[in-house]
């Protein structure tokens, strides 16, 4: 049976669909990561209310000095979060085809986490956030395909 995984990432989301016999799809994972958003880094780093509640509450160590470079790494350790969920899966023999929808920076950084096995099922990339969208699963992959120019997955 042909099994195909859409891997859906930015920053601070991601979602795996996974795609049977080019008809079936269901969520086969999803993936949250909020502490890549820099929003809430400052949120938390200007509260003092915040700090003094509870270190452990807390998103990040409040001697960091936010410049820029958390949210780098932030984005570094979900990447590899992401990655190593499909290289697992892989093992497992889960999927067969896999496409992956990432915005620029997160594709990036997923690229340096895949290793040969993987990048070799790896059909088609797509520099694009799709998860800001309110789309279906099908709207989803109906823009994905129309972008990519495919037919069908």
């Amino acid at each position: 049976m042909a099994v195909t995984w859409v891997l859906l990432a930015n920053g601070v989301a991601g979602r795996v669909l996974e795609i049977k016999n080019n008809k079936e799809i269901f969520e086969a994972k999803n993936f949250s990561h909020p502490r890549t958003a820099k929003k809430d880094v400052i949120k938390v780093l200007e509260n003092p209310e915040a700090l003094a509640a509870g270190i452990k509450n807390m998103p990040v160590t409040p001697a960091i000095d936010y410049s820029g470079e958390m949210e780098k790494h932030e984005r570094q350790v979900f990447a590899k979060e992401i990655a190593n969920y499909i290289i697992k899966s892989f093992g497992q023999n889960r999927f067969n085809k896999l496409i992956v929808v990432a915005s620029r920076q997160v594709l990036g950084e997923l690229r340096k986490e895949w290793p040969n096995t993987v990048k070799k099922l790896i059909e088609h990339e797509l520099d694009k956030d799709f998860l800001a969208q309110k789309l279906s699963d099908e709207e989803l992959l109906a823009q994905i395909r129309d972008d990519l120019g495919l037919l069908s997955f």
